[in-house]
């Protein structure tokens, strides 16, 4: 039997690593739901052709080859500290985009940007479709910040990724912009 002195001491040990483990895990959970987005991305029968990464925020574009409609996605983690994620958990900006590839692009783009002087739409706003374009490529998209709480997309009390659940958002967005950017296209 261990003397109490040891006892406490392997105690100690054993909550170090404890808690090097949710530290290391607050600085990666956003890496491992990249990994999820880009298998969602690839499920949703899209090829990956960015992705771009600068440690906190971490860009992917897809392309469907048929149509060359294209999906982006950039997070953004929030909380990559493991005492900020233990008071609010781990939350993200992730915005989603649906682009579109379009002739005379430059001519479309510039009515489009008169359109918005007029509108006071803040960009990047939670929750606010916004029009943007690449105009190297010819595509212009529609997109949409959100705010989500990585942890629901995650299986209960595991880090494994959810990938019905992530699959199922992003497309639920790729739609929703898609439907928002053609009718935008018709009218411009």
């Amino acid at each position: 039997m261990p003397a109490p002195h040891e006892a406490v001491f392997v105690e100690m040990v054993q909550k170090t690593w404890q808690l090097q483990s949710e530290i290391e895990r607050a600085g990666r959970v956003d890496d491992i739901l990249l990994g999820a987005v880009i298998a969602a991305g690839v499920r949703l029968g899209k090829c990956l052709i960015d992705l771009e990464s600068d440690g906190n925020s971490h860009f992917v574009r897809f392309e469907d080859l048929g149509n060359r409609a294209r999906l982006t996605f950039r997070l953004t983690h929030l909380t990559p500290s493991a005492m900020a994620a233990k008071a609010t958990g781990h939350l993200a900006s992730v915005t989603i985009g649906a682009g579109r590839p379009v002739n005379d692009l430059g001519k479309l783009w510039g009515a489009m940007k008169q359109e918005f002087k007029s509108a006071f739409m803040m960009a990047d706003e939670p929750g606010i479709i916004t029009l943007d374009a690449d105009m190297g490529a010819g595509y212009i998209y529609a997109q949409v910040p959100l705010i989500w709480r990585l942890e629901e997309y995650f299986a209960q009390g595991m880090w494994v990724p959810d990938y019905e659940k992530i699959a199922s958002h992003v497309y639920c967005c790729e739609v929703s912009l898609s439907k928002y950017l053609d009718g935008r296209l018709r009218l411009g």
